[in-house]
């Protein structure tokens, strides 16, 4: 995501951007540049700020902030495609659920759709071989079919929870995200869900819900 076209200029060289603010964003699929002068314009403190500060200036969706980058996946994955990739011809499909009763800024519920999102790629990459590379077969075909990737909205917390117990009970992966409570809610709000799987596992558990 390149921070071209804001229409703001570029901080001075002498601005250091807080390091675990800027490992979040670049986590998120921003690029440094970007991520830098998010945080230079929103007071150097704040992940979520900046990433508000991204949405605004560049006027993309919170869908977009949650997509990952393509170059993310080759990191985690490396050779494994070639090995457990054939013949698969199911479809996988990634769900993000939002919990709507908290109300949360555009910027906010950007953050907390990455990292529900991130949270489950890194699920799949760090998968135990005993598995049989289960989620990351599930995971790169997902990479390679396109990303298919819907937000949608939960009615609250217990919705939420109630969700992520169906999900793991069909085998999908589930990642039910807790706030740090830094910035707009509660320490341990239960801000958005990921769930992601086999497509007619996941629209079985999430197909009843509206888009955000």
């Amino acid at each position: 995501m390149a921070a071209a076209g804001t229409g703001f200029g570029f901080p001075t060289s002498d601005f250091q951007p807080k390091q675990d603010c800027l490992r979040e964003l670049i986590s998120m699929g921003f690029d440094q540049e970007t991520s830098t002068q998010a945080l230079f314009y929103t007071g150097n403190n704040s992940s979520d700020a900046a990433v508000s500060w991204i949405f605004d200036s560049q006027g993309q969706s919170p869908q977009q902030g949650a997509a990952f980058n393509q170059a993310m996946l080759d990191d985690q994955w490396g050779d494994v495609a070639g090995g457990i990739l054939g013949g698969d011809a199911e479809e996988y499909k990634m769900v993000i659920v939002v919990n709507a009763a908290l109300n949360m800024s555009a910027g906010k519920v950007g953050a907390q759709c990455a990292h529900a999102a991130v949270g489950v790629v890194r699920m799949c990459a760090e998968e135990d071989n005993n598995n049989q590379n289960r989620y990351r077969r599930w995971a790169q075909k997902w990479n390679t079919d396109g990303e298919v990737t819907i937000v949608l909205a939960g009615d609250n917390a217990p919705h939420l929870e109630s969700l992520e117990r169906r999900a793991k009970d069909k085998g999908l992966i589930a990642m039910l995200v807790s706030d740090a409570g830094r910035t707009e809610v509660a320490h341990g709000a239960k801000t958005a869900l990921c769930v992601f799987g086999e497509k007619n596992q996941v629209d079985s558990v999430t197909g009843t819900l509206k888009t955000l």
